[in-house]
């Protein structure tokens, strides 16, 4: 691979994938539904209100199943109205996605998901909606996705084991394809992950770029775990 690829990437520190905080709700947003035993997800900054993409809402608040007197998600557009308001009796805390209720005539830009427990608990994230992906400032910069695909957690490792780093590494051509994907670093718990990071690269998205025809995108996704 030629040296001259653009290099750019995201750094995230993260404790073992066993530990929460006991009042915290964990609100993930994912571009598609993750098929069952996919070893990645397609974790989104970008959801399209045009009733053609099923975008999901994800909720964990334990490890477990537990009574937490189910759950209630709003979502508010970027003006504070309320878009939609569902409820899900049957939830029981353990992570479960849900489509995300976009509706049709919401303002474009940063929305907020709200999810609360019936025991008090809540959580939320933030998330830009626009109406087409074209239009989007997300898909319309160069350097970075807007989707990026995340690793599947493995259960069958130890919490106590979760520690050590992972770098993967994705090219980018000028219409947005990820057409190479491969591990660069994998040390500790990230030798366990190779596949996971590999899958991950390839549900990776971005918008196009013309000058990448000549220098494709070289792309780093760097996930380091720590005891916490």
């Amino acid at each position: 691979m030629s040296a001259r690829i653009p290099a750019a990437g995201l750094l995230l520190i993260l404790a073992s994938p066993a530990v929460c905080a006991a009042d915290d709700v964990y609100v993930e947003l994912l571009w598609a539904p993750t098929p069952a035993d996919a070893l990645a997800r397609s974790q989104t900054q970008l959801f399209i209100a045009d009733g053609q993409h099923d975008h999901r809402i994800c909720v964990a608040a334990n490890f477990k199943d537990t009574e937490v007197g189910g759950l209630q998600i709003d979502v508010r557009d970027a003006k504070g109205a309320q878009v939609s308001h569902t409820v899900h009796p049957d939830y029981r805390g353990r992570k479960k996605c849900y489509a995300a209720g976009l509706g049709s005539t919401g303002e474009a830009g940063m929305w907020t998901v709200d999810a609360v427990l019936g025991d008090g608990r809540r959580g939320s994230a933030q998330i830009r909606v626009d109406r087409t992906l074209e239009a989007s400032p997300l898909y319309l910069r160069h350097d970075q996705p807007y989707v990026a695909g995340r690793p599947n957690y493995d259960a069958s490792i130890p919490p106590a084991e979760w520690v050590g780093k992972l770098v993967w590494a994705m090219e980018v051509d000028a219409e947005g394809k990820v057409t190479h994907v491969e591990v660069e670093t994998a040390e500790g718990v990230g030798e366990r992950l190779r596949d996971r990071a590999l899958a991950a690269g390839w549900l990776t998205r971005f918008g196009p770029d013309p000058a990448r025809a000549q220098t494709p995108l070289r792309w780093r996704h760097t996930l380091e775990f720590a005891p916490d």
